[in-house]
């Protein structure tokens, strides 16, 4: 069987029991540079690693890609609890390089934040152009993100920017294309939960040397 490296060993939704709460869950097991310990007779993942010797950058890409892939595979929407599981620690430096382990973390602590339908539905924000940056500027600050919504914003427009990259010290050098797709698939589906006719446009990108990543909301009539 070919092995594809740029998919996590597996990944799956299921039900999950937290604080007496049926939740949907997603459990990913990642493929990482390998269990330190990796004496572990009984576990099947121990021979499951990227080569060895491979350079902390290339190992930290290579996780990204899985990164996007379950991202691709299952948007944050459908679930609201996750799991991971390497072959070894999660926490180990050398398994799991920082900069892949922040771009994960930062990925799904927007799980909260994307659960866009609950937040329309709450009538907070309004169900427009301008409802869906004010909502998007709400959840990006609490996240810490460096963000601004550009003046004038109507109902039928408005035009909303990431002033700092929140996965990349250097991201015109650093960033991986699919996993920035796919960043930019949630907020195209969050606009649609927004308004059906609410439409999301990716005009600026600082991961091709921009001074920021912007996006334009328009509503089709």
């Amino acid at each position: 069987m070919i092995k594809n490296f740029d998919k996590p060993l597996a990944a799956w939704k299921s039900k999950e029991r937290h604080n007496g709460e049926i939740l949907d869950c997603l459990t990913i097991i990642f493929r990482t540079g390998g269990c330190r310990h990796n004496r572990c007779r009984m576990c099947g993942y121990r021979f499951e690693r990227y080569a060895a010797g491979m350079g902390r950058g290339e190992l930290a890409a290579l996780l990204r890609r899985q990164l996007a892939s379950v991202l691709q595979q299952f948007p944050p929407e459908g679930y609201s609890m996750v799991k991971i599981f390497t072959s070894g620690s999660f926490l180990d430096g050398d398994e799991v390089p920082r900069e892949a382990r922040d771009a994960i973390a930062e990925a799904f602590r927007r799980i909260a934040r994307l659960q866009a339908t609950r937040a329309f539905e709450s009538g907070q924000f309004e169900r427009n152009a301008r409802g869906m940056v004010a909502y998007m500027k709400a959840a990006e600050e609490t996240l810490g993100m460096e963000v601004e919504v550009e003046e004038g914003a109507t109902p039928e427009r408005a035009v909303f920017r990431w002033k700092k990259c929140p996965l990349y010290d250097h991201p015109a050098r650093e960033s991986t294309p699919e996993l920035c797709q796919a960043y930019a698939a949630f907020e195209i589906e969050a606009a649609r939960i927004c308004h059906p006719s609410l439409r999301c446009m990716v005009v600026q990108s600082l991961s091709c040397g921009d001074d920021c990543c912007e996006m334009v909301f328009e509503m089709e009539h």
